[in-house]
Formats: C-alpha cells, sequence, structure tokens
C-alpha cells in the first residue's frame, strides 16, 4: 500500500519539477530572444544612421557642384544662369558658400606648401645647372674648335665649287648680323640664328654687337657705367630692367554696371558687362602708343604701328618716354585732336609713370601703374593738374604680347 501511495506522490513530485523546468527553459529562451533581438534593432538604427549620412553627403556635394556652375557662370558674364545655380545650391545648404571657401582655403594651403617643396628642388637644378653653364663655356669652346680648324667658321654641307656663305668676310657678315638686328633691336632674331651652327654663335655673341644694342636703348655713358655689373653686354640686354620692342603691353578692364530702370523691353538687363582694352607699344627711338579701346587686340593691334590706319583711332595718343633703372616716365598727348585743346584753349596732355614687372618668370613681361596725371594748360599760362586714382580694380597691370609682324622687316640697319 505504501509504495503504490508512495507512486502517487512521485508522480505529482516529478509533474512539478517537469513544470519549474519548463518556465525555466521559457525564461531563459525569452532572455535569449531578447538579447538575439537587440543586436538587430541596434544594426536597423545604424544602417539608418548611414543611410541619413549619405544622404546629406549628396545633397551637400551637388550643392557644391551647383555652387561652382555659379562662379564659373559668373566669371563668364553669365550673370542669370549664376543666380539660378545659386538659389539651388542656398534651397540645399544655406551656408554653402562658407564650406566651399573653406574647402578652398585648405586646399590652396597645400598647393602652396607642394609649390614650396617643387620650388626648392627646381632651384637646385637650376644652380647646378648655371654651375655647369659657367663651368662649360660654349663660347670658348667653340672658339677653339674653330681655331683648330683653320679660323673657318663655316663648312659646306656638300662639297661643290659654288660660292658658300664661308667665303664672305669677317667684316661683311657682322654687317648682315647688324641687318638682322636693325633699328627695330631685333635680338630674338640674333638669337634664333645663333642656334643654326657654331660658327653662328660665336658671331652672334660678339659683345661688340650686343654693346651697340645696350647703347642705343640706355645711351652710350649710362650703358658704359653699368657695363661692369653685368659679365657681357648680352646679359645686360636679357636681364636688366627695359622695355620691350617686339610687341604690345596689353591691359583688359572689366567691370558691371547697372541697367537702366526707366524703360524696359524684351532687351532690359538688370546690369551690363563691360570690357575694354589699354594698350602700350613702344619704339626704341623713345616714342610711345597710349591707346583705350573696346575692341579686341586682333583687331587692334595689327594697325597700331601701320601709321595710315593709326588715324582711323581717334583716342589714340603719342608721345615719348624715358627708362631710368626700372622706372618708365612718358608724356603723351592726341594729335588728331591738336593736344586736346579744352574750352578755353589750353593744352590738354597726359604724364605717366610705370615700373616693369618681371612676370611669369619672364624679364620685363608686365608693367606696373605708379602714377597717371593730367596736366591742363590755361591761357594765363598756369597749369592745372588732375592726378587719377590708380587702383588695381581700374588699372590692373599690363601683360607684354609678342607681335611677329613687329620685326617682320627691317626698314634700317643697326649703326
Amino acid at each position: 500500500m505504501s509504495k503504490g501511495k508512495a507512486d502517487p506522490d512521485l508522480e505529482s513530485f516529478r509533474k512539478e519539477w517537469k513544470l519549474e523546468l519548463g518556465l525555466e527553459a521559457g525564461s531563459s529562451s525569452g532572455l535569449d530572444s531578447f538579447e538575439t533581438d537587440m543586436p538587430e534593432e541596434e544594426e536597423s538604427l545604424e544602417d539608418e544612421e548611414d543611410e541619413t549620412g549619405h544622404e546629406e553627403n549628396d545633397i551637400e556635394s551637388q550643392a557644391h557642384d551647383l555652387f561652382l556652375q555659379g562662379v564659373n557662370c559668373e566669371k563668364t558674364g553669365h550673370f542669370y544662369d549664376a543666380i539660378r545655380f545659386y538659389k539651388k545650391a542656398l534651397n540645399l545648404v544655406p551656408d554653402i558658400e562658407h564650406r566651399v571657401c573653406q574647402q578652398q582655403l585648405a586646399g590652396s594651403a597645400e598647393k602652396q606648401a607642394q609649390r614650396k617643396d617643387k620650388s626648392k628642388e627646381v632651384n637646385t637644378l637650376e644652380d647646378e645647372e648655371l654651375l655647369t653653364d659657367e663651368e662649360e663655356d660654349l663660347k670658348l669652346r667653340f672658339l677653339l674648335e674653330i681655331e683648330a680648324k683653320g679660323w673657318r667658321w663655316f663648312e659646306k654641307a656638300r662639297p661643290d665649287e659654288r660660292a658658300h656663305f664661308r667665303d664672305l668676310p669677317e667684316e661683311v657678315i657682322k654687317y648682315i648680323l647688324r641687318w638682322i638686328v636693325s633699328t627695330d633691336l631685333d635680338a630674338r632674331s640674333l638669337d634664333v640664328l645663333s642656334c643654326v651652327s657654331k660658327g653662328f654663335y660665336v658671331v652672334c655673341r660678339d659683345n661688340q654687337l650686343w654693346q651697340k644694342i645696350c647703347e642705343r636703348i640706355w645711351g652710350s655713358c649710362h650703358a658704359f657705367q653699368t657695363e661692369s655689373e653685368f659679365s657681357t653686354y648680352r646679359e645686360m640686354f636679357l636681364t636688366r630692367s627695359r622695355v620691350r620692342f617686339d610687341g604690345c603691353y596689353i591691359s583688359k578692364i572689366t567691370y558691371i554696371r547697372s541697367g537702366e530702370n526707366s524703360f524696359q523691353d524684351q532687351s532690359y538687363r538688370p546690369w551690363h558687362l563691360v570690357e575694354y582694352y589699354r594698350y602700350i607699344f613702344f619704339t626704341p627711338h623713345g616714342q610711345f602708343f597710349f591707346l583705350t579701346t573696346s575692341e579686341h587686340p586682333q583687331s587692334t593691334i595689327p594697325h597700331l604701328r601701320d601709321p595710315v590706319h593709326q588715324t582711323k583711332f581717334n583716342n589714340l595718343l603719342i608721345g615719348h618716354y624715358s627708362l631710368e633703372d626700372h622706372l618708365i616716365y612718358g608724356e603723351c598727348w592726341n594729335p588728331n585732336k591738336l593736344r586736346l585743346k579744352n574750352k578755353n584753349g589750353g593744352n590738354v596732355t597726359y604724364n605717366l609713370v610705370m615700373q616693369v614687372l618681371h612676370l611669369k618668370k619672364r624679364f620685363n613681361n608686365g608693367l606696373l601703374w605708379m602714377q597717371y596725371y593730367v596736366n591742363i594748360e590755361n591761357p594765363d599760362g598756369s597749369i592745372l593738374k588732375n592726378e587719377f586714382d590708380i587702383e588695381q580694380v581700374k588699372f590692373p597691370n599690363f601683360v607684354f604680347s609678342r607681335v611677329k609682324s613687329f620685326t617682320r622687316e627691317a626698314q634700317r640697319v643697326l649703326v
């Protein structure tokens, strides 16, 4: 009986024990499921954050591109398209202008650091090249080779009995070189000729020929006084401050003018982009031409040197200049208007002072305004002086542009 009674108790105990085990297993499985669900929720949140970050980056990059497109349109004069791009960029990112400026400043700082490193490398290379050039004087070496050949400056490419350039006397060859330079002081053609052969190299490096060129620019006394500062007259011509004669100095001025609001039609514009040019052309004879016009260089420069076509420019100023160190002093007037006589009958002359600049690693390739004023002579003999405000926006630097037609023909020999 006891055994029969014990069995139900044992079975009930087993059921309770199994039930408790089931509850514990259920609770543990619930915790496990909760723990396994947590990373999925966190991953979904991280994915949402990544998506929003990508969207923000895409919006900023799109606004950045639109803003840069507006800048390019503004530079080219398409102001209406520029405003349209600016508005789209500001709608996407309100402070896009500040962000673009910060990126450009950071990029410019990196570029300047890279340029400094490159300039150091270039300077070391240039110093090495200068040392090699000084150690190996080409003119002296070519002279020794010519002396070894019996002072034959030139040789025939083919053996024949026809007359050759080498048969000319040395004096005639130098006279031909003086015609090449001419009174236009075309030293560039002389250097081009020196690349033909060793004989031409030595002849074109004749110090007396370069002395004549320097004397035409600075005068015999002044050139002789400063000759000791340079190893040769050719070095003086290349490195000393002077004006160039084989081209024209050009300055482009651009500004924005507001439109006329009184009358509006289909062609009305709230602003206009105004462009005009200043040209200065110097001659070796101490004369220069100064022109202000809206015509492009292609249609203006070829006629600056032609006396026949000069008459079509009503505002062309002609004058004389002098060169002192790195400064140019000039005085000009308008010959078409008899020195621009004013209402009182006086003469009007323009005076300018400019500084010769070395731009883009080239000597004497630019001009900087230092002073510009007009003198008005009154009938009683008094002179009224009015000086212009030569700020960089209104009077930018002149940049030299070579004109091949200026040195195409030689008019007179260099004496």
